[in-house]
C-alpha cells in the first residue's frame, strides 16, 4: 500500500505545471519596481519616450530601441490610436475644472488626461491652420491680385513687394471660384474640410430616397469663409473679394453696402473698386484701339442714342435748376469672323458707285433679287416646326426638323464662334443734329486708333437705327466734297440695324393686322387678342417687342394648328387626340407624309398667291378652293362692294399667316445665325413695309438691298452680311442683332448714369464704367451659373 500511495503522490507532483503570469501581473510588477525607485507611471513614460538629444543626454539599450521604435511606428499590435481612445474613455483622466480644447495654455502644462489631449489637438491644429493660411497668402498665391493702392502719400500705385497677379478681365469671371478652389484646396486642405464639415449637414432621406443638397452648396459657402478669413490675414489675397464687389458695381448695389462688406472681410472699399475699375478701362482702351489697327481682322462699330430723364431732388433744388433730358450716344466695337480683309476695298467700293446702277432698279429686279425657292422651301419647314413643337408625340422629329434648317433651308451660317466686344465710351452728343454726330464719329473713330492724319484707307463698317443709318448717309453726303477719305468718311460703309427692323416689322404687322375697334372678323388680329384676353397695345404703330411678339406667335400657333386638322382630315376635332390615338394604334405619320402636306398648306394659307385666289371667286371649280374648308358667312361692313366674289376673312387670315412666318423666320434665323436667310426676309419685307405707316424703313431698306446687290463686290456683299449679328458666348443658337446688343449695354449704362445723376461725357462714365459694360454682363451671367441660380427664377 506504501509503495502504491507513494507512487500516486509521485505521478502527481509531475503533472503540477507552473502557474502562467497574468497582464496585471506583469504591471504590479513594474508598478512594484517604480514604487521601489520611487518613479511616477508619468515619470517612466516620460523617459520611456523622451528623444536621446534631450537634456540631460542619454543612450538607450538595443532592448529599449526595438520596443519603442515597434510601437511608435506602428508595428505593434496595439498602436497609439487604441491607447489614447482607452486615456479618453478612462473615467479617471476628467477634470470638471480644467478647460477642455484650451488654445491658451499650453498642453505640456494641463496635467489631467482628457484636457491634455484636447488641448494637444486644438493647439496642433492651431498650429497648421495657420501654416496653411500663411502658405495660401503667399507671394505665389492666386489669390494674390496686383490691385491699385494708395500709398502713404495719398498717392495711387500699384502694390509693391509681391509676385501677384496682374489685375485684369481674364481673371474675373467664370473660372474664379474654380481657380479659388484649387488654391484652397491645395494650399489650406485641413481648414477646408474642417470648414466643410461644419457647412454640411447630416444625409437624409425622403421616401427612402438620399436627398441632394441643392440650397445654399456646402462648398460654396465653405470657400467664401476661408477666403475672408485669409484676406483678413493679408489684404493682397483680395482676388474673390474684389472680384465679388465689382460684381455688386455692376448690380448697382448701394455705396453702403461696399463699406459694411469690407469691413467683414466679403468685399473691398468703394475707392478700390473705384480704382481697379479705372485700371481695367485703360486696358480695354487700349485692346479697342489695337483692335480698330489690326489690318488682319474686320469689325463693325454700332452705334445707338442714349437718354434717361433726370429729376433734380426738390429739396436741393435752387434758381436756375430745372429737369432735363440726358442725351448721348453710345457704341461698341465688335471684330467678326470669316471675312477677307479684302472685301474692305475703298477704290473699288467708289468704282461700283460710280457706274449709278441704282438708277435703273425697278421692282421687277427687286423681286427678282428674291430667292423665291428657298422662302417656298423654309415656309413649309415652318409648319412642320409649328406642329411638331407643339404635339408631344411628334417630339422625336424636332431633331431633324432642326437638321433641315441647318442643312437644306441653310444660305450662309455664321460659324458659333465667340465674338470680340469692345464697349466704347460714349458722348454727350444728340445724334439727331448732324454736326454732333460728325463729331460722335471723330471720337468713336480715334478710340479704334483711325485719326484724321493717320487712319487705314479702307471700309469700315457701322451698324445703327433707321434714324442713325439715315443721318449718317446724309453726313457723308454733307461731307462729299472733303479732301480725305476720313474727312469725308467715306470709310464708313453704313448698315441697318437688324433687331430695330424686326421690331418695325412687328409693329406694322400689329398695325395692320389688328382690325377695327369691336369687329367680329376672327380673321384679324385683334379679334383673336381679346378671345385670349390679350390688351389693345397703346400704341399700334409701335408695339412693346416682347408682348407683341408673344401674340402674333401664339395666334400664328393657333391657325397653322387649326390648318393641320382641317389637312387631316379631322376638322374642328381635338388634334392633340388625333396624334393620342395614331399614337395608340402606332400609324404616326412619317416626316416625309408631313412634309408633302406642309407642302400644300404652304401654298394654300400663306403664299402670296393663295392670298390672290383667296380674292377671287372661292366657289368657282377650282383645284384650290377644293382644298379650303367653308366656313360660315361673315357679317361685312355696309360700304363693302357688292361685288367682291371672295373670302375676304380667308384673304385676311392667309395674309397674317404669311407676314406673320416673315416676322418668325427672321427671327428664328437670327438666333441660328443664318445671316443669309436673314437677308431674304429683309427683302421680303421691303415689300410689306410699303404702304404701310412705317415708310421711311422701305427707303432704309431699299438703300440697303441696292448697296449689297449692285455697289459691293461678292466678297463685301457677304461681309456685310457677316456684319448682321454677333454671338458674345460662342454657343449655337446664341446669336443676336448688333442693336440689340448694344440695346442690352445701354440699359446698364442708363441704370449708372441714371443713379449717379451725370452726363455721358462726364469722366466717371467714359473711363470707369462704359468700356467695362460687357465684363459686367460677363460677370453677373457667370456668377449666376458658378452659384447655380437660374436666370430669371428666385430660388430661397
Amino acid at each position: 500500500m506504501s509503495k502504491t500511495s507513494g507512487g500516486i503522490l509521485q505521478h502527481q507532483q509531475k503533472k503540477q505545471k507552473p502557474t502562467k503570469r497574468t497582464w496585471q501581473d506583469t504591471i504590479d510588477d513594474i508598478l512594484a519596481i517604480l514604487n521601489t525607485d520611487n518613479m511616477t507611471l508619468g515619470e517612466m513614460e516620460h523617459h520611456l519616450f523622451r528623444a536621446e538629444t534631450s537634456h540631460p543626454p542619454f543612450k538607450r539599450s538595443e532592448s529599449h530601441k526595438q520596443y519603442i521604435s515597434k510601437f511608435l511606428r506602428g508595428h505593434a499590435k496595439i498602436g497609439v490610436g487604441q491607447i489614447v481612445k482607452l486615456w479618453m474613455g478612462n473615467p479617471f483622466g476628467k477634470d470638471s475644472s480644467m478647460p477642455m480644447y484650451s488654445l491658451e495654455t499650453p498642453y505640456q502644462q494641463i496635467l489631467p488626461a482628457h484636457a491634455a489631449l484636447m488641448a494637444f489637438a486644438a493647439q496642433n491644429v492651431e498650429e497648421e491652420l495657420i501654416r496653411e493660411a500663411t502658405k495660401a497668402t503667399d507671394k505665389t498665391s492666386s489669390l494674390r491680385v496686383k490691385n491699385l493702392a494708395r500709398t502713404s502719400g495719398n498717392q495711387i500705385g500699384s502694390s509693391s513687394g509681391t509676385d501677384c497677379e496682374k489685375l485684369s478681365w481674364s481673371g474675373m469671371g467664370s473660372t474664379t471660384m474654380s481657380d479659388i478652389s484649387d488654391t484652397v484646396r491645395q494650399r489650406q486642405p485641413l481648414m477646408y474640410k474642417l470648414c466643410l464639415s461644419v457647412a454640411t449637414p447630416k444625409a437624409r432621406k425622403r421616401n427612402g430616397v438620399m436627398v441632394v443638397r441643392s440650397k445654399r452648396p456646402a462648398e460654396l459657402i465653405t470657400l467664401s469663409s476661408i477666403t475672408a478669413l485669409d484676406f483678413s490675414r493679408s489684404w493682397h489675397s483680395q482676388k474673390h473679394q474684389l472680384t465679388s464687389s465689382i460684381y455688386d458695381f455692376a448690380l448697382g448695389v448701394p455705396h453702403d453696402l461696399f463699406t459694411h462688406n469690407s469691413r467683414k472681410g466679403t468685399g473691398v472699399a468703394y475707392s478700390t473698386v473705384y480704382r481697379s475699375l479705372l485700371e481695367l478701362s485703360a486696358q480695354e482702351a487700349v485692346a479697342a484701339k489695337c483692335a480698330g489697327r489690326d489690318l488682319e481682322s474686320v469689325g463693325v462699330l454700332t452705334l445707338d442714342n442714349v437718354q434717361h430723364h433726370h429729376k433734380h431732388d426738390v429739396r436741393y433744388s435752387s434758381m436756375g435748376m430745372t429737369d432735363q433730358m440726358v442725351i448721348g450716344v453710345a457704341g461698341t466695337y465688335a471684330q467678326l469672323h470669316g471675312i477677307d480683309v479684302k472685301a474692305l476695298n475703298l477704290e473699288d467700293k467708289a468704282e461700283r458707285q460710280a457706274k449709278s446702277e441704282r438708277r435703273t432698279v425697278n421692282t421687277n429686279q427687286l423681286l427678282d433679287f428674291v430667292n423665291h425657292a428657298h422662302v417656298d422651301n423654309v415656309f413649309a419647314t415652318h409648319w412642320i416646326l409649328l406642329l411638331v413643337n407643339e404635339v408631344p408625340q411628334l417630339h422625336h422629329l424636332k431633331d431633324r426638323v432642326s437638321e433641315i434648317f441647318r442643312t437644306r433651308c441653310a444660305i450662309k451660317p455664321l460659324p458659333a464662334k465667340a465674338n470680340k466686344v469692345y464697349p466704347l465710351a460714349p458722348v454727350s452728343k444728340n445724334e439727331t443734329v448732324t454736326t454732333e454726330l460728325k463729331d460722335t464719329f471723330v471720337d468713336m473713330l480715334a478710340q479704334l486708333g483711325q485719326l484724321p492724319e493717320d487712319f487705314d484707307e479702307r471700309l469700315l463698317f457701322t451698324c445703327g437705327d433707321g434714324l442713325t443709318y439715315d443721318k449718317t448717309l446724309q453726313l457723308q453726303k454733307y461731307l462729299q466734297d472733303h479732301d480725305t477719305p476720313f474727312e469725308k468718311l467715306e470709310i464708313l460703309q453704313p448698315l441697318l440695324a437688324l433687331w430695330h427692323t424686326l421690331w418695325t416689322d412687328l409693329s406694322r404687322l400689329v398695325e395692320h393686322h389688328w382690325g377695327d375697334k369691336n369687329n367680329n372678323d376672327p380673321s384679324t388680329l385683334g379679334h383673336n387678342a381679346a378671345k385670349i384676353g390679350r390688351p389693345t397695345p397703346s400704341d399700334l404703330k409701335k408695339v412693346d417687342f416682347y408682348p407683341g411678339m408673344n401674340l402674333v406667335t401664339t395666334v400664328l400657333k393657333a391657325r397653322t394648328l387649326d390648318c393641320w386638322g382641317h389637312i387631316l382630315g379631322i376638322g374642328n376635332q381635338d388634334l392633340f387626340r388625333h396624334f393620342e390615338e395614331l399614337e395608340k394604334k402606332d400609324e404616326l405619320p412619317t416626316f416625309e407624309d408631313l412634309e408633302a402636306l406642309a407642302q400644300k398648306l404652304h401654298h394654300t394659307y400663306s403664299s402670296t398667291r393663295g392670298l390672290q385666289r383667296a380674292c377671287r371667286d372661292v366657289n368657282a371649280n377650282q383645284e384650290w378652293a377644293n382644298t379650303v374648308p367653308e366656313g360660315s358667312p361673315v357679317q361685312q361692313p355696309a360700304d363693302s362692294k357688292s361685288d367682291f366674289a371672295g373670302d375676304m376673312a380667308l384673304a385676311r387670315s392667309i395674309a397674317f399667316i404669311r407676314d406673320a412666318l416673315v416676322c418668325y423666320e427672321a427671327s428664328y434665323a437670327a438666333a441660328e445665325g443664318d445671316v443669309g436667310r436673314v437677308y431674304e426676309m429683309l427683302k421680303l419685307m421691303l415689300f410689306t413695309f410699303a404702304g404701310s405707316s412705317h415708310s421711311k424703313y422701305v427707303n432704309y431698306l431699299l438703300e440697303s438691298i441696292v448697296s449689297a446687290e449692285l455697289e459691293s463686290s461678292p466678297e463685301l456683299h457677304d461681309a456685310m452680311l457677316t456684319a448682321m449679328l454677333v454671338n458674345l458666348t460662342g454657343q449655337p443658337g446664341h446669336f443676336m442683332g448688333l442693336d440689340f446688343m448694344q440695346e442690352y449695354f445701354n440699359r446698364l449704362l442708363q441704370t449708372v448714369v441714371q443713379r449717379k445723376g451725370q452726363e455721358y461725357g462726364d469722366t466717371f462714365v467714359r473711363d470707369v464704367v462704359s468700356r467695362n459694360l460687357y465684363h459686367f454682363s460677363r460677370l453677373k451671367a457667370e456668377f449666376a451659373t458658378t452659384v447655380a441660380l437660374y436666370l430669371g427664377v428666385h430660388r430661397s
